[in-house]
């Protein structure tokens, strides 16, 4: 008799454990209720795969409180804890998209230094900025605040280059990879060219004839062309001159602007001015006195 008792009593305690026991149904998607297949489902040490509706089935889980854990490629993962009963067997689980930042890249360039320090030969690199911080009457005027250069001025808004004492003939200038070739005979010819209106500006000090030819004995001077305009829209930027010895007065204008296909770059640059004014009511050429009227040097007005 004893022993049918412990049957009963055993089958009671089989059939009240298996009543414990559920499946539970997970059902995974996204923010707009779109449902996510492949997404893995763990709860209570069971996994389980969601199918192609974004559900997954979990089978024979005890009663309880549980950490339910669903991961999905492309998602944040998810954890939250339920309560697992005979009346709560069915949950909806919304996953957020996974957003990876990736910290911010800050890109230098060193480029002038490792000419600079590359280059067997001396050479200064220049910029606009530079040109605009030591803005001269011409572009040459501008250089010559740098060691070895200097200049031979023609009026207000001209001038020949120097490199060490060479000039003319013996120093090349290279304006957007083409010889500027103006400048290299007769004393009065000035370097034609728009200090407004140039890049970097490279200044070569010493024998450059393997790279820019005979002519430069002394050096070279190479102006880069300006660079392209990066950020899309428009811009521009306008610069004022003025001298009172010489009445001098003008102005340039630069508009430049890009999209994703196109970009435009613009420049005018206009300098109107008189002769200069000096101290004195006569000068001396080759030994000849020649008297100036209104002390003003003659043959140095212009226009550009």
């Amino acid at each position: 008799m004893k022993k049918w008792y412990a049957l009963f009593f055993s089958c009671f305690l089989a059939s009240y454990a298996l009543a414990q026991n559920t499946d539970v149904s997970i059902y995974v998607s996204n923010r707009q209720n779109v449902p996510i297949a492949g997404a893995s489902v763990k709860l209570y040490d069971v996994v389980a795969i969601t199918d192609a509706t974004g559900t997954a089935v979990l089978k024979n889980i005890p009663l309880g409180n549980y950490n339910l854990v669903v991961k999905a490629k492309g998602y944040a993962d998810d954890e939250n804890r339920i309560q697992i009963s005979k009346r709560d067997q069915h949950f909806h689980v919304k996953l957020k998209p996974e957003i990876n930042e990736l910290k911010t890249v800050e890109i230098n360039s060193n480029a002038q230094d490792i000419i600079k320090n590359t280059e067997a030969r001396n050479i200064d690199i220049v910029d606009q900025q530079f040109v605009q911080r030591h803005l001269g009457g011409s572009l040459m005027k501008t250089l010559d605040r740098l060691p070895g250069i200097s200049s031979i001025g023609i009026g207000s808004g001209q001038s020949k280059p120097l490199i060490r004492g060479l000039g003319f003939n013996r120093v090349v200038v290279v304006d957007k990879g083409i010889k500027h070739e103006g400048q290299q005979w007769g004393a009065d010819h000035g370097l034609e060219i728009d200090q407004f209106a140039t890049g970097d500006i490279e200044i070569i000090k010493g024998p450059s004839s393997f790279v820019y030819g005979s002519d430069a004995i002394g050096g070279a001077i190479n102006l880069k062309p300006v660079a392209i305009p990066m950020n899309y829209g428009i811009g521009g930027n306008v610069n004022l001159l003025g001298k009172s010895n010489n009445n001098h007065y003008g102005t340039s204008v630069n508009l430049f602007g890009s999209n994703k296909n196109w970009f435009f770059d613009s420049r005018v640059t206009y300098q109107n001015y008189a002769d200069y004014r000096v101290p004195t009511d006569k000068v001396y050429v080759y030994e000849y006195e020649v008297p100036l009227r209104d002390n003003r040097l003659r043959n140095t007005a212009g226009r550009e």
